[in-house]
């Protein structure tokens, strides 16, 4: 047994969780097995029980309690030791009580503390707890049995609820005589027994004593306490009630006021949403959300509830399942004592409004299908991000449910700069690339980083740094190599004339035309803009350079350029590039070239700033064949008097604008 081994070690251990789980059968046994022990660990073993009352074939029976404080504990101690006590004050007693307990080997056991911890002070327990730690050298232990604990003094021992095959197990051992009956009880019998009892063994006796004084099967009973029609079912009711109050009154008191309102919100909630699970993010959503961090996010610890037993870890992960015999308690109206927080007293509070609101929210998202609490928290964002239009909520719904859908929606809704600063989320979604899940949504996600990348790029060559922060073009062509190394779509062939096409616009665009090629290996007549312009970008490049690879180029432009998909400011460009390219060594080719752009309506700046440049080169082109001045003059003429429009004059005060950003 660990707390066996935790012995061995000079710290006090405390024997935690609410009632009816067995802490006193588990300590009792353990003395029984220290006192037989071949080594006697101990000299003297104390068994000092504050309880009372016991819960015995559901029926709650009191105690004669003879410690109810620390005083009694004390008193009690000095009459086992054989003090003399006489007319001493209690402090003299207790200081010679406790240097009796440090001089042998001695274990002292604190049986069902929360009933005093509730009464009186915390501290005079703690401070024993702290006596036992500093005189860690001698052979002494203590352990405490209780509710909640004392805090930070002591190793924590939590007593769990049993699984279904332990609840059979108990059930078989202590009804011998109903073995038969046993064997027929088929699976859904005993789930409906484990839901029951919720695996508390004081609940499961008393479920074997109900069996074992009437004449029915399991699933006799199991069918009338859902039909409520019999006596044995209103007596499997009552005795849950009694039990519940048994063991989450005293419970429930440990908590200041603050975690009882709080955890009358997490029993509302779990009660009227269905929810078999909560985890530390939904907490956190409580908390911020509906406004409880006005109760003091100290007050509102899982750990404060796991200590109680309302909540149990699930191992692996950051949730807890919830004790749904707990919740009913909470939810009930089983404590008439008016310092017990129950969900009575909520739905008068101003929490209550907010939670129905979230409670009506999450019904409507399970009206299909069954979420998980990281799913439901999802959603939850998802709709305060409707209410508020802020992105943050996107995200925090992300990362509780991280999907590639969620990971999209949250970069369709935000900003360019800050898709790009959040790239990295993409690390989340890493399985769910690697195994090529979702192309469809995988592809709408490359789409809009490149996207974004594109507007950022548009900024940096706009000057606008204010809106792009430290970002670089060259960084933008790391982010695309990330994305071109990270996302199946865009690394595998699997990949649309759309995306291709958007792909090969943007490494255009940051001038990155080698990499371009390997987009467009395949010809598609819908590709033919972009190729085009990847093309007439190669020949503006390699003019001057490299006349094979212009030439080539040159013949794939030529190829393309009837097509309907070509815009006519790529046509304007490539006759640009082309005339260039033939000024040296053919100026009248260059002319002739050139002259194309006459045909081209300068419907925008840029094949106006063409059509400007086509004019001086061809007066220079006619210059060099040495023609007739009139026609020379003519071309200068109208470049004169463009550059005398207001058209002009924006390009120009816009060029210096850039130049001064720059």
């Amino acid at each position: 047994m660990d707390i066996k081994r935790l012995l061995r070690m000079p710290i006090p251990i405390s024997i935690i969780r609410h009632g009816g789980l067995g802490k006193t059968a588990i300590v009792l046994q353990i003395i029984e097995d220290l006192l037989y022990s071949p080594q006697r660990p101990f000299d003297r073993i104390f068994f000092m029980s504050f309880k009372n009352s016991v819960f015995e074939n559901g029926v709650v029976r009191k105690l004669d309690k003879v410690i109810s404080n620390h005083t009694d504990l004390v008193t009690r101690l000095a009459f086992y030791m054989e003090i003399q006590t006489g007319d001493k004050s209690i402090n003299d007693i207790e200081e010679e009580v406790w240097k009796n307990i440090f001089t042998q080997k001695t274990l002292l056991v604190l049986d069902n503390l929360e009933t005093e911890i509730v009464q009186s002070n915390l501290s005079e327990f703690t401070k024993i707890a702290d006596m036992f730690i500093s005189n860690y050298t001698n052979q002494l232990r203590l352990i405490i049995t209780s509710r909640l604990g004392l805090g930070d003094s002591e190793k924590k021992y939590p007593v769990l609820e049993f699984d279904i095959t332990r609840t059979k197990e108990l059930v078989s051992i202590n009804l011998p005589d109903k073995q038969e009956v046993l064997k027929r009880a088929e699976e859904t019998d005993w789930e409906w027994v484990q839901e029951y009892t919720s695996g508390n063994p004081g609940l499961i006796l008393s479920f074997c004593d109900s069996l074992r004084n009437s004449n029915k099967t399991i699933m006799d009973l199991r069918v009338e306490f859902q039909t409520k029609y019999s006596l044995d079912a209103r007596k499997l009711y009552d005795d849950q009630d009694v039990f519940l109050e048994l063991c989450f009154a005293n419970t429930t008191e440990t908590l200041n006021t603050e975690s009882q309102t709080f955890m009358a919100a997490l029993s509302y909630s779990f009660m009227e949403a269905s929810l078999k699970e909560v985890s530390e993010e939904l907490l956190g959503f409580l908390v911020e959300e509906i406004g409880f961090i006005k109760l003091g996010i100290h007050n509102m610890k899982a750990q404060i509830f796991v200590n109680i037993g309302f909540l149990r870890p699930i191992n692996g992960s950051n949730k807890y399942n919830v004790n749904e015999l707990f919740v009913n308690y909470i939810n009930g109206n089983y404590s008439n004592r008016s310092d017990v927080y129950t969900v009575f007293k909520l739905k008068s509070s101003e929490w209550f409004a907010p939670l129905k609101h979230m409670i009506a929210s999450i019904i409507d998202f399970q009206y299909e299908e069954d979420l998980l609490v990281s799913q439901t928290l999802s959603n939850l964002y998802k709709g305060r991000f409707d209410q508020t239009n802020n992105n943050s909520f996107l995200m925090r719904a992300f990362f509780c449910e991280p999907t590639l859908s969620n990971l999209l929606y949250y970069f369709e809704k935000a900003k360019p700069i800050e898709v790009i600063s959040n790239f990295v989320l993409i690390e989340k979604v890493k399985s769910l690339l690697i195994q090529n899940k979702e192309q469809q949504v995988q592809e709408r996600i490359v789409l809009r980083l490149i996207y974004c990348m594109s507007e950022i790029n548009h900024l940096i060559k706009r000057g606008e740094r204010a809106n792009v922060g430290n970002i670089r073009q060259s960084d933008l062509y790391e982010f695309f190599q990330q994305v071109q190394n990270r996302v199946s779509v865009v690394k595998t062939g699997a990949r649309s004339i759309l995306l291709r096409r958007k792909v090969v616009d943007f490494l255009i665009s940051i001038n990155q035309l080698d990499i371009t090629e390997n987009y467009v290996q395949t010809f598609e007549e819908q590709m033919s803009r972009s190729c085009f312009e990847l093309y007439s970008k190669q020949v503006g490049m390699w003019a001057g350079r490299d006349r094979s690879k212009c030439e080539r180029y040159i013949l794939k432009c030529n190829s393309l350029i009837g097509s309907k998909f070509i815009r006519d400011e790529s046509k304007a460009a490539y006759f640009m590039y082309l005339a260039r390219y033939y000024r040296e060594g053919n100026p009248l080719r260059a002319y002739q070239v050139s002259s194309e752009l006459d045909k081209i309506p300068a419907i925008n700046n840029t094949i106006f700033s063409f059509y400007l440049e086509s004019l001086l080169l061809r007066a220079q082109c006619l210059i060099d064949v040495k023609k007739n001045r009139e026609e020379i003059r003519k071309f200068i003429n109208t470049f004169n008097r463009e550059s005398k429009t207001s058209r002009y004059k924006d390009i120009q005060y816009k060029k210096e604008k850039d130049t001064r950003k720059a």
